[in-house]
């Protein structure tokens, strides 16, 4: 692992893995943190307010999903097993 620094936090992420926000097309581009290669998945979690929130980021090089889970603060984590293997199950056609 190691680390990647945006303007506001730093990530701990595997080899491979970079800070690919300059190279987005648009005006004030959100963070983006990808595989050099283009495929792959990444996922954090974190307390918004009273909710639990839960984010994967899928790619195969073409395709890209985002894909997210809240719940209450109080239920965080019963479900995401189950959410991780539904992730993992994504094929792009």
């Amino acid at each position: 692992m190691h680390q990647i620094a945006f303007d506001t936090f730093t990530v701990q992420a595997p080899r491979g893995w970079g800070d690919f926000t300059d190279t987005l097309e648009e005006e004030n581009q959100p963070y983006t943190l990808g595989h050099k290669e283009g495929v792959g998945l990444a996922a954090a979690s974190f307390d918004w307010g009273n909710d639990f929130v839960r984010v994967w980021q899928v790619s195969d090089v073409r395709n890209f999903a985002l894909v997210t889970y809240t719940c209450d603060s109080k239920q965080a984590g019963q479900e995401v097993g189950v959410c991780e293997a539904i992730v993992r199950s994504i094929v792009f056609c």
